[in-house]
C-alpha cells in the first residue's frame, strides 16, 4: 500500500513517509539554532559537578526525597578495611563509608531501592532454621 508523505510524494511504506517528512523538516530548520526537531524536548541534564551533596541526610531520607539511586559506585579499600559507597539520585548524591564490604553492598542495594532479602529473625524462622540444620545433610525422604 502506498504512502504518501506532507509534500504529497509516495512512498512504499509509512516508515519511509515519515523519514522523508523528517528529512524535509531538517533541510528547512538547516542553519537556525534548534536543527532536529526533537532537540530541547524533555528534561535537561545537570551539567557535570552540580550535582547535590546528600551526605548529611540519613539515606532512607535521600531515597524517600529523591527517589531510588539510578547509578551506585562501590569502592573497596580493603588495605585499610574502608568501603566507600556513592548513589546518585536526580541531580544530588550521597556519599558513605563502611567498615565492611557486606554492610557497603547492603547499602548499596538500599540506596537503589532494594530492600533486604534477608527475613527479618521470627520465632518461626528460628524453628524452620534449626529443623533444616537438623537435617543437613541427611537425604531427603530418608529420615
Amino acid at each position: 500500500m502506498a504512502m504518501y508523505d506532507q509534500q504529497g510524494q509516495r512512498h512504499h511504506s509509512a516508515s519511509r513517509a515519515r523519514l522523508a517528512d523528517e528529512r524535509q523538516t531538517l533541510k528547512s530548520t538547516a542553519g537556525k539554532s534548534n536543527p532536529t526537531p526533537t532537540a530541547g524536548v524533555g528534561k535537561a541534564a545537570p551539567a557535570a559537578g552540580t550535582e547535590q551533596d546528600l551526605s548529611h541526610m540519613e539515606p532512607k531520607e535521600v531515597v524517600a526525597k529523591h527517589g531510588p539511586a539510578h547509578k551506585v559506585e562501590v569502592m573497596h579499600d580493603h588495605a585499610k578495611g574502608e568501603h566507600h559507597v556513592v548513589s546518585h539520585h536526580r541531580g544530588a548524591y550521597h556519599k558513605s563509608t563502611h567498615g565492611s564490604a557486606k554492610e557497603a553492598h547492603d547499602h548499596a542495594a538500599m540506596m537503589a531501592g532494594h530492600e533486604s532479602e534477608e527475613p527479618e529473625e521470627t520465632p518461626d524462622n528460628a524453628a524452620e532454621e534449626a529443623e533444616e540444620q537438623e537435617h543437613e545433610g541427611s537425604i531427603p525422604g530418608m529420615a
